[in-house]
């Protein structure tokens, strides 16, 4: 699903009027493309793309496993770049070296709302002819340079599940800034699965749990029994678990929004311009985010969440860094770096 020209607004279903108002809220520019999850619409970016077997994407060393899944799915090798100890994303001064004529994409992660140095990325690709892409699960209604997250590379994707900035559940969407892939990405739009009616009520009652159920005192404790329980693939998770202990593409991954993620995000409040929800307060709360016009910004709430991991160089992976390690050589669990001599 994607909006390019709207003519009738009054006539747009809940999957148009949602992507209609996603492209509205980054500029209007670009079109918008509605998935399951953001990792499937970061799967759909390189498929059109034409990311292949034996291709290397540029990501940051300090990123989460569904990243690395996605680009495996699309048959290409995650080539690991360190970070910057101020951000959290990609260290632009050491991306160079990493590069070779096999790399394909490169990716700039935001990390907890903190923006890559978006703009000398996208210049160094350009120069080397290589694609970028956003990763904007943690970065939607921020801005950089003064210009909304999402709009600086060939495309972005955004996540949508339940602990982003706003939330449909579970949910994702690209942005496509690229002229010459938009055909691309729309071409993939009929190979899109649709969720089945199982899957759209589990998540309906999914959504109104966490409207009555989760607090400030219950939150972690609820966090922890849904992992478990999506570990399992006794519920509906944010991450099933063939994605956690395989590299196997699940079936029916490519897989579309539906009316029910639709319609949650055109109501959350906080997307749109209207009062900020929970999810959306606390991001901003957290990360001193500006207030709205005429508005001081609100201090950080004191809440007893984990402290960031002290970050390491690349390939002397602390203990603690939360960094999930794919199948190969080492020990399980650590980080698998795949040096640019190797793809």
């Amino acid at each position: 699903m994607s909006i390019r020209v709207i003519r009738d607004k009054k006539s747009l279903s809940p999957l148009q009027a949602y992507a209609l108002k996603l492209a509205e809220r980054l500029g209007g520019a670009s079109p918008v493309f509605l998935y399951w999850k953001g990792r499937v619409a970061l799967y759909a970016l390189l498929q059109a793309m034409g990311v292949k077997l034996g291709d290397g994407v540029i990501l940051p060393a300090y990123t989460c496993v569904v990243v690395l899944n996605a680009i495996f799915y699309a048959g290409a090798l995650p080539v690991y770049v360190d970070v910057r100890p101020d951000t959290y994303c990609l260290d632009p001064d050491k991306l160079e070296e990493a590069l070779t004529d096999r790399t394909k994409v490169i990716l700039c992660q935001n990390t907890y709302g903190l923006s890559a140095d978006v703009e000398k990325v996208v210049e160094i690709a350009r120069r080397r002819g290589i694609y970028t892409i956003e990763d904007c699960a943690h970065g939607f209604g921020g801005a950089y340079q003064g210009k909304a997250n999402g709009t600086f590379c060939d495309a972005a994707f955004f996540s949508t599940q339940w602990n982003k900035p706003f939330s449909t559940g579970l949910g994702g969407f690209a942005v496509v800034n690229n002229q010459d892939l938009i055909p691309k990405v729309e071409a993939l739009e009929k190979e899109k699965q649709q969720p089945t009616l199982g899957e759209t009520s589990l998540l309906r009652q999914l959504i109104r749990m966490q409207r009555w159920l989760v607090r400030d005192w219950s939150y972690w404790n609820l966090v922890a029994l849904y992992r478990w329980l999506s570990l399992y693939n006794l519920i509906l998770g944010s991450s099933q678990g063939g994605e956690l202990d395989d590299i196997a593409m699940p079936k029916n991954y490519l897989k579309g929004l539906s009316a029910v993620q639709a319609r949650e995000g055109l109501h959350r409040p906080g997307p749109f311009g209207r009062a900020a929800g929970p999810a959306a307060q606390e991001c901003r709360d957290l990360h001193r985010f500006p207030g709205r016009e005429g508005q001081e910004p609100r201090g950080p709430r004191t809440f007893s969440k984990p402290q960031l991991p002290e970050i390491s160089p690349a390939g002397q992976q602390s203990p603690n860094l939360p960094v999930g390690g794919r199948k190969g050589p080492g020990p399980p669990g650590r980080l698998v770096l795949f040096p640019p001599a190797s793809y």
